[in-house]
């Protein structure tokens, strides 16, 4: 139960990262720097995130 807990403790810490990577990139893409965008949206793609893989 501890690991289970630490598990989703580690997820919930993770997420808000997650998020301000993914508006980071955004803004990029909406700056049209397309190139460092692509370089956000692939690392978050690459780490799972479904958002950046759309």
């Amino acid at each position: 139960m501890k690991t289970l807990s630490l598990a989703l403790l580690l997820c919930a810490a993770c997420a808000p990262a997650a998020a301000d990577e993914l508006a980071d990139a955004q803004k990029l893409w909406d700056n049209k720097e397309f190139a460092r965008a692509f370089q956000g949206f692939n690392a978050l793609a690459g780490a799972g995130n479904s958002a950046a893989q759309l």
